[in-house]
């Protein structure tokens, strides 16, 4: 089962991230290498790992089958004139997050305060795993890009939904949970960076209370999320304390 678990655990997931919705929205770093922003308008943009091209994908409402979202691909150096500010805060919110992921070693709160007006936090699910997924030698293709898709702030978490159906809830005790495309498998990041990839049988045979409860709290997050919660905005599960980045309501 351990082997099943790491086979169906996520390979593509949040490494880092920067809440500046007082302003923009929420810029993010990938652990493939890849890096995008959530605007505040609810488009999402996602730059590929070599930072040649990018996609920008906005969601077209109205269709028979619901909200669709629309992607469309360009060349770093090649996009439409109204996307100038857009790539422009991509490129800011890349670079800062790299930065960020080079300084590690130092304290959360020293990279936080050189944020102008964003918070800082990395994701340790990649950062502290062993034989975690590396940047393909290859670059991603257009079609294969992996982006912030929906996101929302509680009391207790943030939790990221992205493209390639990976939940990811990072809870602001430093512990962590991943959950694969249909729940097959967990990742579980404790408050000291240890991890466990389980399946979903494993959690409940081996009574780890640690990993169900906030399966369960990521659960009913994510409820309230497909129920409509607007993305970004704190959920129905209590008032939210306020972050650097939430002076004002997003």
């Amino acid at each position: 089962e351990l082997e099943a678990a790491a086979a169906a655990a996520p390979r593509v997931w949040v490494s880092r991230f920067v809440d500046y919705t007082s302003k923009y929205g929420l810029g993010f770093l990938l652990n493939n290498g890849s890096s995008g922003v959530y605007f505040n308008d609810s488009t999402k943009i996602v730059l590929n790992p070599a930072g040649t091209r990018f996609a920008y994908v906005e969601r077209r409402r109205h269709t028979p089958k619901g909200s669709e979202h629309l992607a469309h691909y360009y060349g770093i150096d090649a996009y439409p004139a109204d996307l100038q500010k857009k790539v422009t805060l991509l490129k800011h919110f890349h670079s800062y997050l790299l930065e960020q992921e080079k300084s590690e070693g130092k304290e959360v709160a020293a990279g936080a305060a050189a944020a102008p007006g964003g918070e800082a936090r990395p994701a340790k699910a990649a950062a502290k795993a062993k034989g975690a997924f590396k940047a393909p030698a290859e670059d991603v293709a257009d079609a294969d890009l992996v982006f912030l898709k929906k996101w929302v702030r509680t009391r207790h978490a943030i939790l990221f939904r992205l493209s390639n159906r990976t939940v990811q809830v990072v809870f602001f005790d430093q512990s962590e949970v991943l959950l694969s495309a249909g729940a097959a498998a967990v990742t579980y990041v404790d408050k000291q960076g240890g991890r466990s990839e389980l399946t979903l049988a494993e959690v409940l045979e081996t009574g780890r209370t640690d990993v169900s409860k906030r399966l369960k709290y990521a659960k009913d997050i994510l409820a309230q999320l497909i129920a409509g919660v607007p993305s970004g905005k704190r959920s129905g599960s209590g008032s939210a304390s306020k972050s650097k980045s939430e002076e004002e309501k997003h």
